[in-house]
């Protein structure tokens, strides 16, 4: 598959998953599903009947059922000949950005530790500075001088703090990229520009 059907199906699948799609255009689908499903199930005379008052006359009305089944026997050979289609591709793009994709998880996992790892240091380092700030205050120290001379040092801590607040835009920046198919495409054509680089 070329890198242009793996940005064509990437296209697709993110088009697939947009909100409206997955929400506005399946609930439609859905209400025009029961409203056939109803028509269905009335009595095919009074359809019949219905149909034939807006016909002109039997043969129009036979021949508009014959395009009518015409449309949904090719509609749902399409929507078979798609869904096979969208199966495959999707299949041969799974394939393709699998390291993508695990290496998105990886760095997801990685951030999430760093996280959680930074969230402890600041702990550690803010209890040692309050003791140590007790101690210097206790050794006769003012307010000021014991924060100045305090380790760890204030610039430790707030270097711990300002990097555990980038982490969540980091971390959505990922989740961003795991969840769009033309991220993880557009990843994969950077790692083949390192590589041929």
């Amino acid at each position: 598959m070329s890198k242009f059907d793996l940005k064509a199906v990437a296209v697709e699948q993110d088009t697939l998953s947009h909100p409206k799609v997955v929400g506005a255009a399946q609930r439609l689908l859905g209400t025009l599903d029961r409203l056939n499903a109803e028509m269905a199930r009335a009595s095919r005379k009074d359809r019949i009947a219905q149909m034939l008052s807006e016909a002109d006359g039997v043969d129009d009305l036979v021949t508009r059922l014959r395009v009518a089944v015409g449309d949904a026997e090719q509609l749902r050979a399409a929507v078979e000949k798609t869904r096979s289609r969208l199966l495959r591709e999707d299949g041969k793009l799974r394939e393709a950005l699998a390291g993508v994709v695990a290496g998105l998880g990886k760095e997801k996992q990685r951030l999430t530790a760093r996280q959680e790892q930074i969230g402890q240091q600041i702990r550690q380092v803010e209890r040692q500075r309050l003791e140590a700030l007790a101690e210097l205050t206790k050794a006769g120290l003012g307010h000021e001088e014991a924060e100045a001379r305090a380790k760890p040092g204030a610039d430790e801590l707030k270097a711990l703090r300002d990097e555990l607040a980038a982490l969540p835009l980091r971390l959505s920046s990922v989740d961003e990229q795991l969840r769009s198919r033309r991220h993880q495409v557009r990843l994969l054509e950077g790692k083949a520009g390192e590589v041929v680089a």
